[in-house]
């Protein structure tokens, strides 16, 4: 190695420690300087906190003293209300008290005048029974008068109709009598179904219908086979309208009982057709009319 390199070597390393001594001068100054601003900060700041804190202290006692000025003020609002409160309640008693004895007088005065009114009413209610009693019994006798007098012409009245209606019903009666000594007498009731009349059991009589109908009714038996009771009615008239129906005496008895009776001679026949008819149905087993 040259000789020199050493020298300037040497030269470069004294030239760095220089350096490095004063850059690390520098850095302490500069640590010294930051220390310095922090200590001054911490200082100003407890400064301005203990600045705060005596004004946040001066507001709250500001604000305890309003708060404790405020509820003497409402404590005093408080007791002049609930003073007023009395008074007026006091008042409030003194009018009530005043305003029921006035209506306690007024309601006695009202009771008594109604009381006098009610008894005026009851008084004027009895006057006035008392005359409706008198005028009804006066209307009631007078009533009874033309009560009497009414009921004495009605029955007048009713008497004399009862003879006009009796003598009225005596001419009908007669006249009745008369319309009926005038019609023939009826052998045959006409009613459904067809019987016979006193007048018809009596002509039965005389002319033997019975056992004539006993001896006919056979011979017909087998013609009634499957007939009704009208049509073995109608059955009967038809055979007693036929001559060949009966015999030389049978015929006289038929022609006496007619004339004797002041009849027709159909009608002792219609009487004949009744009796073979009760016969026909006994024999067909049907009920006989009564």
């Amino acid at each position: 190695m040259p000789d020199w390199i050493a020298p300037i070597g040497a030269a470069a390393a004294i030239l760095l420690l220089v350096g490095a001594g004063v850059w690390a001068g520098k850095v302490v100054e500069r640590l010294r300087n930051l220390k310095e601003t922090a200590d001054a900060d911490r200082q100003a700041f407890k400064e301005t906190g203990d600045a705060d804190r005596q004004a946040l202290r001066e507001t709250a006692d500001a604000f305890l003293k309003r708060a404790d000025a405020d509820r003497q003020a409402l404590k005093e609002t408080a007791d002049a209300f609930l003073k007023r409160a009395d008074a007026d309640r006091d008042a409030f008693l003194k009018r009530a008290d005043a305003d029921r004895q006035a209506l306690k007088e007024t309601a006695d005065t009202d009771r008594n005048a109604f009381l006098k009114r009610a008894d005026a009413l009851q008084k004027k209610a009895d006057a006035d029974r008392d005359a409706f009693l008198k005028r009804a019994d006066a209307d009631r006798d007078h009533f009874q008068k033309r009560a009497d007098a009414d009921r004495a012409a009605f029955e007048k009245s009713a008497a004399e109709d009862r003879k006009r209606f009796r003598e009225v019903v005596d001419e009908i009666r007669e006249d009745i009598k008369r319309i009926f000594r005038r019609l023939p007498p009826v052998a045959v009731a006409e009613r459904s179904p067809l019987g016979l009349t006193d007048l018809g059991q009596a002509i039965s009589k005389d002319v033997e219908g019975v056992a004539w109908a006993i001896r006919t009714a056979p011979g017909l038996e087998e013609r009634i086979r499957g007939m009704e009771a009208f049509e073995i009615q109608r059955l009967c008239f038809d055979h007693v309208a036929e001559p060949t129906s009966f015999g030389d005496a049978m015929t006289r008895a038929i022609q006496k009982c007619a004339y004797e009776r002041g009849l027709k001679e159909e009608q002792v026949l219609r009487v004949l057709a009744i009796e073979l008819r009760d016969k026909l149905l006994e024999l067909a087993g049907m009920a006989v009319p009564a």
